[in-house]
């Protein structure tokens, strides 16, 4: 898990406050979908907004982010802060119920949307896979034909960040880079100095602040806590 040292602020890899970071800025979550999907997304229409008080401190609910971009594609989007077992299959089967449940009892196929289902990992997956950003989707095994764009999951690892130094990046990766270092930063004077690179960032930092100030976020954190696994 990423070392956060000893910063002032509530600690944007908890699954509440990633919420709330994206959902109450939603200039936030419409920038970091740009940069993980490298296109325009419009204004994501968030589908789940909130966090109801009783769901706060049930540990069993996730705290994903659904949301509809402008083309109608869906994206499935959370922080996990440790890797467990069956992580994979059941965000697997968040992404396939999300396409599925689009449509009503008669509706046809041809209406279905792409749904992407992205995750931020805290810590490393699996060993062998230590890229920063990792995107698997439905391919010919031979060919490596991409037979759909309609399911793709995303999977970004904070232990994989990788340096100015070792990548030649696009407006799109160099923004998911910057994502990266906000949830890994362990000093306040890093995310100082991401805040003076990009006027997203000094959003993302000061609103962080302000959920750190919220004595209601902080009860919502305090329940989660205290409620066995």
């Amino acid at each position: 898990m990423v070392d956060r040292g000893p910063l002032p602020y509530l600690d944007p890899t908890l699954d509440v406050v990633f919420k709330l970071l994206l959902t109450r800025k939603p200039v936030l979550l419409r920038d970091m979908l740009q940069g993980i999907l490298a296109r325009p997304v419009g204004e994501p229409a968030i589908l789940n907004p909130g966090i109801p008080g009783e769901l706060a401190g049930d540990k069993q609910i996730v705290l994903d982010i659904r949301a509809m971009l402008a083309d109608r594609s869906r994206v499935d989007l959370e922080m996990q802060r440790c890797t467990v077992p069956a992580l994979i299959a059941r965000f697997i089967y968040y992404v396939a119920r999300d396409y599925s449940n689009q449509l009503r009892r008669g509706e046809k196929y041809h209406l279905l949307t792409p749904t992407i289902g992205i995750i931020w990992l805290a810590e490393p997956m699996v060993p062998a896979l230590d890229r920063f950003h990792s995107v698997f989707e439905l391919r010919e095994r031979h060919t490596n034909r991409r037979l759909t764009d309609h399911l793709a999951i995303h999977l970004i690892q904070l232990s994989a960040i990788p340096s100015e130094d070792e990548t030649d990046e696009d407006e799109d990766a160099t923004r998911v880079r910057r994502w990266a270092r906000f949830f890994a930063a362990r000093d306040e004077a890093e995310l100082d100095r991401l805040a003076q690179e990009d006027p997203i960032m000094e959003i993302a930092k000061n609103t962080l602040e302000q959920l750190s100030l919220d004595p209601s976020v902080r009860r919502q954190l305090l329940e989660r806590e205290r409620t066995p696994r």
